[in-house]
């Protein structure tokens, strides 16, 4: 129900005290005194620190309640979680803020000290530590008829562990207003999205849309020497969502407490962010032309699925789009009728029948994308999928915000999520508004792609790829260009993916320096392999080298960018030879 992870690596954490792993952490739990005092009645706040004790408890945690007066006895680089905490006196107040800035480690929500029993302090203390902004001019949101919520993390965020698993939407339980927030400098690690993760809640009064700061709900950063996590949503949203995302953000918030770095790759190997575009080729097949011929002209990497019959009758027009170094050629079946749950027999001839028909059209055996028609497909369809040397589908619209993977009978098959409108909701709920309907493609474009997943657009042959709808297709191509947001086929989205997948990274930390392995799995070489290091506990990174031994020196590692503002360093590797290790020493000021 709340934040899960994005990715495919593993991570250790090794600060130059030892081993630390989330379990062998106490988690000191602040049950305040002064919020207590000020309640008409504290026995709704007593039983939420009771339920959050148990279930940290229960889940291999180590807990310790305690209470204002404790604070200035913890170890400095102590994690403390103060959850609901409106009311607290200055005396407290200082001691709190003084522990964080010598160097502790602070998880608050909510309105955080938003008053001290004799006066209103509203949202200050929030602003001094975070250097979060209210958004005066937009009214809190609550959840209504209008407004469901669902919350998204952004994929390089320092907060998660990377498992492509946990890449989705995931519920939100809010049932009361919630403050908005801003920043010029920070960058939310999760936001409100709705259910397609396309858009943020819209303002009733404003007939907009929150943008993607303002939609912000979790936050990380640095006060003196210590570290946070904000979180705008009250305890009960921990509280209902399930042990598997709970455990994560609890392990992941910790993790990011007490680690040296933490390691984020970027989630399509070289690249932060990805939009994927295809087409539905289908009636009105020859408008493929259109579709391809743009490509070519703005160089935009884009895959057409092609139904195999219609394939047939056009086949000098499928063979030439298949020739253009920018279109991947793949399956939208045979006949573009009801496949799940058909006899066996039409199944195959709709999936890999048609994959052997186009690729004899062709020339040669290319098709690994398959597009369901109706967007319907079952385990009996998958499975005749790589039976027939399929590598990936496309689907109906997914909570995930990357490729996912399902292994059938041992072979990886991965799924593409399908976040953008169909292009039928256009032309029945925008009339065909040409401005607008860019308007709406460029909007989900740029919300999923700043939370760093990947933005597929798919278009039909006799809708946007049809007479001069074409040129809403070409508006966007142009957008994408001045953007630099890169665009792949599916086949190499799917590739990377599978290789990401068999990258580990392990970490060595000493006093002067750390020492960073990437495991190379894979059975061919890695190229331009990126990835973020967040270096939150440090206060520099002086020197990024390869180990001694590594073939290619210097020239191997490349500093994509420095952050020192949001602690972060982004490292491309060139090179990484098959089923190898490659050594980076980062050389650090502590």
């Amino acid at each position: 129900m709340i934040i899960g992870g994005i990715g495919f690596s593993f991570y250790q954490l090794l600060p130059a005290l030892g081993i630390v792993t989330p379990k062998n952490v106490v988690i000191y739990l602040l049950s305040s005194n002064d919020t207590k005092t000020m309640l008409p009645n504290p026995t709704y706040y007593d039983q939420n620190i009771k339920k959050f004790t148990e279930r940290l408890l229960k889940q291999g945690y180590m807990v310790k309640v305690i209470n204002e007066d404790e604070i200035p006895d913890l170890p400095r680089r102590a994690v403390v979680f103060a959850l609901d905490v409106t009311y607290l006196s200055p005396e407290h107040l200082k001691e709190i803020t003084h522990f964080l800035y010598k160097g502790g480690n602070l998880l608050f929500n909510f309105t955080f000290a938003y008053q001290d029993g004799s006066r209103w302090r509203g949202p200050k203390v929030i602003e001094e530590i975070t250097g979060l902004q209210p958004v005066k001019s937009l009214p809190a949101i609550k959840k209504s008829k209008d407004n469901v919520f669902f919350i998204t993390l952004k994929a390089l965020s320092p907060l998660i562990q990377w498992d492509y698993r946990y890449a989705r939407r995931m519920d939100l339980a809010l049932y009361d207003p919630m403050p908005v927030w801003t920043s010029h400098s920070l960058v939310p690690d999760a936001i409100i999205t709705n259910w397609e993760v396309t858009n943020t809640p819209f303002i009733k009064g404003e007939n907009r849309p929150l943008s993607f700061q303002e939609a912000g709900v979790l936050w990380h950063g640095k006060y003196g020497k210590g570290n946070w996590i904000y979180m705008n949503f009250p305890s009960y949203s921990l509280l209902e969502m399930p042990d598997n995302y709970f455990q994560l953000l609890m392990d992941n918030t910790i993790t990011f407490f007490l680690s040296d770095i933490v390691i984020s790759p970027y989630p399509f190997l070289r690249y932060k962010q990805m939009v994927f575009i295809s087409e539905d080729t289908e009636y009105k097949y020859p408008n493929l032309a259109h579709f391809v011929l743009l490509a070519k002209k703005y160089d935009i990497n884009v895959t057409a699925f092609c139904v195999a019959r219609l394939a047939e009758k056009y086949p000098d027009l499928t063979q030439e789009a298949s020739q253009l170094p920018n279109v991947e050629i793949g399956s939208h079946s045979y006949s573009h009728t009801k496949i799940m749950g058909e006899p066996l027999t039409k199944i195959v001839k709709e999936t890999s029948g048609s994959k052997h028909i186009i690729d004899k059209i062709v020339g040669k055996k290319i098709v690994v994308g398959f597009r369901p028609p109706r967007e319907e497909i079952d385990d009996v369809m998958r499975k005749e999928l790589v039976k027939a040397g399929y590598l990936y589908t496309m689907e109906k619209t997914k909570p995930q915000l990357l490729p996912f993977i399902s292994t059938i009978e041992g072979k990886p098959f991965w799924t593409l999520p399908r976040h953008g409108t169909d292009d039928y909701v256009y032309l029945i709920e925008l009339n065909w508004d040409k401005e607008d309907i860019l308007k709406q493609i460029v909007r989900e474009t740029t919300l999923v792609t700043q939370l760093n997943g990947l933005y597929t657009l798919s278009v039909h042959t006799h809708l946007l790829s049809y007479g001069s709808n074409i040129s809403i297709l070409e508006e966007y191509f142009k957008y994408l260009k001045n953007s630099g947001i890169p665009a792949l086929q599916g086949k190499q989205i799917a590739q990377d993916a599978e290789t990401l997948r068999k990258i580990k990274f392990d970490v060595d930390s000493t006093q002067r320096q750390i020492t960073v392995t990437i495991i190379n799995y894979n059975k061919k070489p890695v190229k331009d392999l990126t990835f973020r290091v967040y270096t939150h506990n440090l206060k520099d990174v002086v020197s990024v080298s390869p180990l001694y031994l590594n073939l290619g020196g210097g020239s191997n590692i490349q500093i994509i960018e420095k952050n020192k503002e949001r602690h972060y360093i982004d490292i491309r590797v060139k090179y990484i030879k098959p089923d190898s290790k490659y050594g980076i020493i980062l050389g650090v000021e502590r």
